[in-house]
């Protein structure tokens, strides 16, 4: 958790640890031996998790993320379900797409991600509707 919602912090080496825990003011941490090696880090992976959660909670998510690209250290925002709609990288890359059902109107998927030159993938049927196949599930199982 950062200051107003989450973020994944990913250091790879001893000097992106020791950078993430000097930017959010712990520079000594590796001095405690349960951190000081990868080893006793991984020996010690939930108290340094815990510790990590504390110095995260220090900024906001999109000071961090700054913070970190300028230091090298990977990162990246956490998205709940409805961030994922308006997501600026995906509106980039066009990953979803508008499509027509006779049932439900205008709804929005994820568009098909393969492409292919000559055979294009299509969209051949809509999501059924709820309970579209119960009646089937119902005679299979006897019911």
């Amino acid at each position: 958790p950062t200051k107003d919602s989450f973020i994944a912090i990913v250091p790879y080496n001893d000097r992106q640890w020791a950078k993430f825990f000097e930017l959010g003011g712990r520079p000594n941490v590796f001095d405690d031996p349960r951190f000081a090696t990868y080893q006793e880090r991984t020996k010690h992976t939930g108290e340094l998790y815990a510790l990590i959660e504390e110095v995260s909670a220090l900024r906001t998510t999109a000071e961090w993320l700054d913070l970190l690209a300028e230091h090298d250290i990977p990162a990246m925002k956490y998205n709940r379900m409805a961030d994922v709609l308006t997501d600026p990288h995906l509106a980039d890359v066009g990953f979803f797409e508008e499509l027509e059902s006779p049932d439900i109107g205008t709804y929005r998927s994820m568009k098909h991600p393969v492409h292919y030159a000559r055979t294009p993938a299509s969209n051949y049927a809509h999501p059924p509707m709820l309970d579209a196949d119960g009646d089937e599930i119902r005679a299979a199982l006897g019911m």
